[in-house]
C-alpha cells in the first residue's frame, strides 16, 4: 500500500501547487495591457517589469518576484501582495488603498506620495523605502520595519504602529496624531517638527530620539 499511498500523496500536492499558481493569460494580460482587473499573479515573476500607470484593482499577487518593477502612479487598491518581494521597486504616486501588503517586502523602495489608506501592511518589511509625503492614513503597521526609512512630511494619522521598528527612521514634520505607538522602537529616530497630538507611545523606545521640539530624548538608553 505504500506506494500507492505515496503516489496519491504526489498526485495531490501537484494538483495543490497548481490552484495556488498565477494564470497565464492574466500574466500575458498584464505585461501586455497593463490592465487587469481581479486577476491572479500568485507567485508570479514580474521582476523589472515596467507597470507604470497600471491598473491592478482587486488582483492577487501574493507571493510575487516584484523586485525593481516600476509601479509609479499605478492603481492597485483593493489588491492583495501578501509575502510579495517588491525589494527597490519604484511606487511612487501609486494608488493601494485598501491593500493587504501582509509580509511584504518593500526594502529601498521608492514610495513618494504613495496612497497606502487603510492598507494592511503587518510584519512588512520597509527598511531604507522613502516614503516623502506618503499618505498612510488609518494604516496598518504593526510590527512592520522601517528602519532608515524617509519618512518626511507623510501623514500617518490614526496608523497603528504598535511594536514597528522605526530605529534610524526620518519622521521630520510627520502627522503621528492620534497614531498608536505602542512598543514601537523609536531609537535614533528624527521627530523634529512632527506632530504626536493624542499618540499613544506607552512602552514606546525612546533612545538618541529628536524629537519634535529638538531635544533628545535617552529615556530608553541602556
Amino acid at each position: 500500500m505504500k506506494p500507492l499511498y505515496t503516489g496519491l500523496a504526489a498526485t495531490a500536492m501537484l494538483w495543490a501547487t497548481a490552484t495556488v499558481a498565477f494564470d497565464p493569460a492574466d500574466l500575458e494580460a498584464v505585461l501586455a495591457t497593463k490592465h487587469c482587473f481581479d486577476c491572479d499573479l500568485t507567485d508570479a515573476d514580474l521582476a523589472g517589469a515596467d507597470l507604470a500607470e497600471a491598473y491592478l484593482t482587486y488582483t492577487n499577487l501574493s507571493g510575487a518576484t516584484m523586485i525593481g518593477v516600476d509601479l509609479a502612479n499605478a492603481y492597485v487598491r483593493f489588491a492583495t501582495l501578501r509575502e510579495a518581494d517588491l525589494t527597490g521597486a519604484n511606487l511612487d504616486g501609486a494608488a493601494l488603498w485598501d491593500a493587504t501588503l501582509t509580509g511584504v517586502i518593500l526594502v529601498n523602495a521608492s514610495m513618494r506620495e504613495v496612497v497606502l489608506r487603510g492598507a494592511t501592511l503587518t510584519n512588512a518589511n520597509l527598511t531604507g523605502a522613502i516614503l516623502i509625503g506618503a499618505y498612510l492614513t488609518n494604516t496598518n503597521l504593526r510590527g512592520a520595519i522601517l528602519g532608515d526609512a524617509d519618512l518626511t512630511g507623510a501623514d500617518m494619522t490614526r496608523s497603528a504602529l504598535q511594536g514597528a521598528d522605526l530605529a534610524g527612521a526620518t519622521l521630520a514634520g510627520t502627522i503621528l496624531a492620534h497614531a498608536g505607538l505602542q512598543r514601537a522602537d523609536l531609537t535614533d529616530a528624527n521627530l523634529i517638527g512632527a506632530n504626536l497630538e493624542g499618540a499613544d507611545v506607552t512602552g514606546a523606545i525612546f533612545c538618541r530620539t529628536t524629537m519634535p521640539d529638538g531635544n533628545i530624548n535617552n529615556a530608553d538608553c541602556p
